[in-house]
């Protein structure tokens, strides 16, 4: 559903489209999801290796050759009110490209009335409800330049500079979690 947001033009220029990881469990559980998420461009990801995996390699990979890569850095479906912590594998593809990359952190909060995963979705479907609302919030684009030098400056290791990078990553994301919830409160959109 947020591939929506894209330029229609995308979907015919598929080098243009993005890459983005997937929990392997999920989106590869069968040939059928396997082909239909391989088609979108997303790459497997097993829950629980740990950041350096093959797909998290191959996300790597894609990013220092200038691709676009689309991660949800909670690495599960959160459909809580709060944000859960922040994996480091995003700190870990920051850390490790050739070139910084730039990051456009976003914020989505709606998805639990679309399709929800508690005890409201009895029968289990995985088909969206028609007619709800979600929001999308961008912010702005980070040059991970900036958080690289900040690291730097502090005299950070290698692991500490990845955690650092992480949450510096999860701020900016909380940021707009923290303005969509004001806005909420105060009835503008």
């Amino acid at each position: 559903m947020l591939f929506g947001l894209m330029p229609y033009q995308t979907l015919f220029r598929p080098s243009l489209a993005r890459w983005s990881t997937g929990a392997r469990e999920i989106c590869h559980s069968s040939r059928f999801t396997s082909l239909f998420f391989s088609l979108g461009k997303v790459v497997p990801i097993r829950r629980g290796d740990g950041i350096y995996q093959v797909g998290m390699d191959f996300a790597s990979q894609k990013l220092n050759q200038g691709d676009w890569v689309h991660i949800f850095p909670e690495a599960k479906v959160n459909q809580a009110p709060g944000m859960v912590r922040f994996k480091w594998g995003i700190g870990r593809l920051i850390q490790e490209s050739k070139e910084a990359p730039l990051i456009l952190p976003f914020y989505h909060r709606g998805m639990a009335n679309i399709i929800p995963l508690d005890e409201r979705n009895e029968n289990k479907r995985w088909y969206p409800l028609p007619c709800q609302k979600l929001i999308v919030i961008f912010g702005n684009v980070i040059d991970a330049q900036e958080l690289l030098a900040s690291c730097q400056r502090k005299g950070l290791d290698y692991r500490e500079t990845r955690i650092e990078l992480t949450r510096l990553v999860q701020t900016e994301v909380e940021k707009l979690r923290q303005w969509t919830l004001n806005a909420a409160g105060s009835g503008s959109q």
